[in-house]
């Protein structure tokens, strides 16, 4: 017995240190790209470390994708490095005016209607989304956006220059979301960071990931004084796309958190 558990543990360790190399591989090519040279390796090599370790313990991982697998293809849980797309050195060079910054509004002007201005009642939430055209998806379709938790989940569409669809969540545990898996991460971030009432409390960086968490105070125009919610936004480095989680302050009571203090 003895025996069998040892070579177990040497073919799981095994297959885990190939899909790990693979991963971290798919990282260091990634860099490489943005930096060229040695400079770019050196980047990769000192950043994503990390990656040979998730891809050591690759069992929960694959796990976590395999319950859902249409969320991104098999390829791009290997080597999402592979996945990455270069940005066009001639397009950052442009100025910002020449920019089209229609998708960041639109995705920010969601984000605020939905769920900042309706912090306090959340329950005119789904008539709101129904108004503005948005549709519903079916509950098999909003697990995807959802899990671990349950909720309802819709698609908008917009029109013109922001052709790009992003999906609007709302849990039972009252935690709103946007999620834009096209958008760019950076004007949305700018659109946040200028037309709220924020304090940041954190920032993280989990592998390409970067997660960067608020305190916001929003006018509640049902109610006397502010709303308040903990905003958690999520980008990447290598990926476009942005995910946005309003936290309202009952929820945040419930589970026994709170900021340090509320922005005025």
């Amino acid at each position: 017995m003895r025996k069998f558990l040892k070579y177990c543990g040497i073919a799981y360790i095994s297959i885990g240190a190939v899909l790990g190399l693979i991963l971290y591989a798919s990282y260091v090519f990634a860099y490489w790209v943005y930096t060229p040279g040695w400079a770019g390796l050196r980047l990769g090599y000192s950043l994503e470390l990390s990656a040979l370790v998730r891809g050591v313990t690759w069992a929960p991982s694959l796990a976590i994708w395999a319950r859902n697998p249409h969320g991104y293809s098999f390829g791009k849980w290997l080597a999402p490095g592979l996945y990455a797309e270069v940005v066009d050195p001639s397009a950052q060079a442009r100025p910002e005016r020449d920019r089209p910054d229609v998708e960041a509004k639109e995705v920010f002007g969601a984000f605020e209607f939905i769920c900042l201005e309706q912090l306090r009642s959340q329950d005119r939430i789904p008539e709101l989304l129904e108004t503005v055209g948005a549709v519903e998806l079916p509950a098999n379709q909003a697990a995807t956006f959802l899990v671990p938790q349950a909720g309802r989940a819709w698609m908008m569409r917009p029109t013109g220059e922001a052709a790009n669809p992003f999906i609007i969540a709302l849990s039972d545990t009252a935690v709103c979301s946007v999620m834009a898996p096209k958008a760019k991460a950076g004007p949305i971030l700018a659109h946040f960071q200028e037309h709220t009432r924020n304090s940041k409390i954190g920032e993280e960086k989990i592998g390409s990931q970067i997660e960067r968490v608020f305190a916001v105070s929003h006018d509640d125009q049902f109610r006397d004084g502010d709303a308040h919610a903990m905003v958690m936004i999520s980008t990447s480095h290598l990926l476009e796309g942005i995910i946005i989680n309003a936290i309202p302050e009952a929820a945040l009571a419930e589970v026994g958190t709170r900021p340090p203090r509320w922005p005025r």
